[in-house]
């Protein structure tokens, strides 16, 4: 083992010394709930969201995710697939089932959210059907660089191939920008993905904005932080809490939102 394959999987250490922060996290978010705080938080007006989970999670590990959206008069939905084992054309039609359905049966344009490896099946839907959605979110989403994430070897294990193997033009797109509004939430102390491989960059049609938090990856789909660039993205202000805001027109000359 090089020492560069050594040095990923012993910043897997930061990551599971994080694990505190996640009840933290869920108390705090209780504690908005119960005392009705929203100040800092932008209430909806029924739009429909769909969350799509990480890597080895389901539907449980955005559930507070989930929970405040709905608190905030979001119309919330979880995906249909169970545990996320990775990249699966066959579970992708089922998520993509969902999805025409979901979407059929909502008011307006969806909003989907995908929290790290469901934010690659929330970019494909917004490439698919960029009709159907008015913005995409990813949260820790490695789409830029998908070798920049020091779990491949875990991955790896667990499906019996590489990256290597997902077909190459599906390989090729992933980092392309899309062509409805996108925002990308990243952390810069995610021991799991590297934050450069979370970041747009490119001309593209439509606006993008990168939005940095702090905190840990898994952290991320339970973070207060997290949920005040979600709702304020989608309710079109700007953001004055980030700590760092890279957007299209900063980047590429653009304009942002």
């Amino acid at each position: 083992m090089n020492i560069s394959k050594l040095w990923n999987k012993l910043r897997l250490l930061g990551e599971i010394k994080s694990l505190g922060e996640i009840p933290i996290h869920q108390l705090r978010c209780w504690a908005y709930i119960l005392l009705k705080n929203f100040n800092h938080f932008h209430k909806g007006v029924g739009q429909t969201i769909l969350v799509y989970p990480g890597f080895l999670s389901n539907n449980s590990c955005t559930y507070f995710l989930r929970l405040f959206l709905k608190t905030l008069d979001y119309e919330v939905h979880g995906w249909p697939n169970g545990f996320n084992r990775g990249y699966c054309p066959e579970g992708f039609k089922r998520t993509e089932k969902d999805f025409l359905l979901k979407s059929d049966q909502a008011k307006d344009k969806v909003i989907t959210i995908g929290y790290s490896h469901g934010g690659f099946d929330a970019r494909e839907l917004a490439r698919m059907y960029p009709e159907r959605i008015a913005m995409t979110i990813t949260l820790g989403t490695p789409f830029a660089d998908i070798g920049g994430t020091n779990i491949g070897w875990l991955y790896s294990l667990i499906n019996r191939h590489g990256f290597e193997n997902i077909e190459p033009e599906v390989l090729e797109k992933l980092p392309l920008p899309l062509q409805i509004p996108f925002i990308s939430i990243y952390s810069d102390d995610d021991c799991v993905v590297k934050s450069h491989a979370c970041r747009q960059t490119g001309i593209s049609k439509a606006v993008y904005e990168n939005i940095e938090v702090g905190g840990s990856h898994i952290g991320l789909p339970f973070n207060l932080a997290t949920y005040r660039a979600i709702t304020s993205k989608i309710s079109g202000l700007k953001p004055a809490y980030s700590k760092v805001v890279m957007t299209q027109k900063a980047m590429a000359g653009g304009s942002s939102f």
